[in-house]
């Protein structure tokens, strides 16, 4: 019985996930903004993935800024969730993740970098397709779905945002930013 929950549960998620592209990409979902503390958002959905952190012996090292931006906080929160998780997913037992926001003047940046791990760098811009992994066995205890990085990169490019994933000498960063807040 646990494991078919767990099967559903995963159904689940994956269908929530589908009908999220599905939504964005037939009727043309548009965000709905808010002043927002991204700095406070992203404590938040940090905190959210604490505890799978911990289990894989994940050191988190974080550097918070007030960030204001303005963002729909659910699609926004969906993205930062699956970069997050993404970056504890993939890391090997005992490393590191790094994750920055700050204010700058092009706007507030997000950055997400974890360790011991690098991608081929032919196979990083295709990582944004749907249904795309770089582990390729379709393992669910290895991955996710192949949608998590597609998913991001709509929520990104609905609030006008700069985004781009590059291995560094440590491992992996994704980093992205959201335009300075209007001054309405």
């Amino acid at each position: 019985l646990a494991r078919n929950l767990g099967v559903a549960g995963e159904t689940e998620r994956l269908g929530h996930e589908i009908l999220t592209i599905t939504r964005r990409e037939s009727s043309g979902l548009a965000p709905e903004k808010q002043r927002l503390d991204r700095g406070a958002r992203t404590a938040q959905r940090l905190e959210d993935h604490t505890e799978l952190a911990e289990k894989k012996g994940i050191r988190l090292s974080t550097r918070i800024r007030e960030a204001a931006a303005d963002a729909d906080p659910v699609l926004l929160g969906k993205a930062l969730g699956n970069l997050i998780l993404n970056a504890i997913q993939y890391s090997p037992e005992g490393e590191s993740i790094y994750i920055t926001v700050e204010s700058r003047q092009n706007g507030v940046v997000f950055e997400i970098e974890n360790t011991g791990v690098h991608l081929p760098e032919a196979r990083i811009d295709e990582l944004f397709a749907p249904f795309v992994r770089v582990e390729e066995s379709r393992n669910r205890n290895t991955g996710g779905s192949g949608l998590g990085l597609h998913i991001v990169q709509t929520v990104l490019e609905l609030h006008g945002a700069t985004y781009r994933m590059v291995n560094t000498a440590a491992g992996v960063q994704f980093s992205f930013t959201l335009p300075a807040p209007s001054e309405a």
